[in-house]
């Protein structure tokens, strides 16, 4: 609105769909090309939370994964429609992917995971092929391919490094910074900044590295602003009011669920320790390191091999012991 160009706006109408996220689904253009990655992220969010229902497990999370790139590529091979496109059969391999690598994180890296890695890895590069095709036609010389391999090779390298603890030395104080720049940076940069190189183009005697650095130095300063003035503030606002509403709903139904006595399950003693019975037990009654829940806590701060017990663990003398994958026993 600030900067006249050429580009065509949205009417109104269509801006404000694009405030609820979901404007692909309803047909209607994102105001910005590269907001097309929002309905993405939302449909991951959503196959997700079919998983979180229950609780995250190990087990859980790497059954997702497997199932989810097996059911992607039946819908991508055979159609069936919209639910089809819901799997995303031509992004999934990037959360897929995401997350084998927290698991490796959060536990160990093993074949399991690596191979779960390097299929994924394989299966997108068709994807992005196509993708290099489509922005070839919008650039006025040939690109190869192969800078696209580059960057997804990287991309995934860069990631294994991260995952088996490559990076841990890495301390810079900047990084926490240019980390959260690239949201609103993702917001702001390609209209924004097309309108601003094309305006400059026709307004401005301006070297063309003098104009690329001065747009990308705006972007920057743009998103330091968005992420201190907008986005720091409204996560200290909203941020514990949410918690206390998922919690208050967690707490009314966990009341409702005891309060019902045909809810309450008996859990035998043999079933705790497994030792006692040649029965294996529940997986949600006593985990082992595969088994354990993944809590908010672990996810939002996960420390590589860690056994610290889960909210979640019984306490008292009933608890049993069983070995750890580290080594040394570990209380279920």
């Amino acid at each position: 609105m600030l900067v006249p160009g050429g580009y065509v706006r949205l009417a109104w109408p269509d801006v404000l769909t694009n405030l609820t996220m979901v404007q692909a689904f309803l047909g209607v253009k994102p105001v910005d090309p590269v907001y097309w990655t929002l309905f993405a992220e939302l449909r991951f969010y959503l196959l997700f939370a079919f998983v979180a229902w229950r609780g995250l497990t190990y087990r859980r999370v790497l059954l997702f994964c497997c199932l989810w790139g097996t059911a992607a590529l039946t819908f991508d091979r055979f159609g069936f429609g919209a639910f089809g496109q819901f799997l995303m059969p031509e992004h999934c391999w990037f959360f897929i992917a995401g997350m084998a690598f927290y698991l490796m994180y959060r536990f160990r890296p093993t074949v399991v995971l690596w191979g779960v890695v390097l299929v994924s890895f394989a299966a997108a590069v068709p994807t992005a092929r196509a993708t290099w095709r489509v922005s070839v036609k919008n650039m006025d010389q040939w690109v190869p391919f192969w800078p696209v391999m580059a960057v997804l090779t990287v991309s995934f390298l860069a990631m294994a490094l991260v995952a088996t603890g490559r990076t841990n030395r890495i301390t810079w104080r900047w990084l926490p910074v240019a980390g959260a720049l690239t949201y609103p940076l993702y917001l702001l940069h390609q209209y924004i900044g097309w309108e601003l190189v094309t305006y400059a183009e026709k307004h401005l005697l301006l070297h063309p590295w003098a104009l690329l650095g001065g747009v990308l130095g705006l972007m920057l300063t743009a998103a330091y602003l968005v992420h201190r003035i907008i986005e720091e503030p409204a996560a200290r606002w909203l941020k514990p009011r949410i918690q206390a509403g998922i919690e208050d709903a967690a707490g009314r139904a966990e009341r409702a669920r005891t309060a019902d006595p045909k809810a309450t399950r008996h859990v035998p003693q043999a079933a705790l320790c497994p030792s006692v019975s040649s029965a294996p037990a529940p997986e949600t009654v006593t985990p082992d390191s595969r088994g354990e829940l993944l809590t908010a806590g672990a996810w939002s701060s996960p420390a590589r091999g860690s056994d610290a017990p889960s909210p979640h663990s019984r306490t008292g003398p009933d608890r049993c012991a069983r070995p750890h994958h580290h080594g040394g026993p570990r209380t279920v």
